[in-house]
């Protein structure tokens, strides 16, 4: 068995609740990641905005001006 610290990856990409879903999502396909963490100004974690919730998007014809705090779980 391998101790978590041998896979994890230690670079974490996040996001913050005001960044647009579009460059959230954008960031998401461009480093090949499923979820993004999203932190405070304190780089406390607040939530995760992930693919499923990155398609709730697809339900909502009005994004523009849609942030990530508006989807994360």
């Amino acid at each position: 068995m391998f101790p978590a610290n041998s896979v994890m990856t230690k670079e974490v990409i996040t996001t913050t609740k005001d960044t647009s879903i579009y460059e959230a999502v954008k960031s998401m396909v461009n480093n090949r990641i499923s979820g993004l963490p999203v932190i405070d100004e304190n780089r406390l974690l607040v939530g995760i905005l992930t693919e499923k919730d990155a398609l709730m998007l697809l339900q909502n014809a009005d994004s523009q001006g849609v942030v990530v705090g508006d989807f994360m779980t």
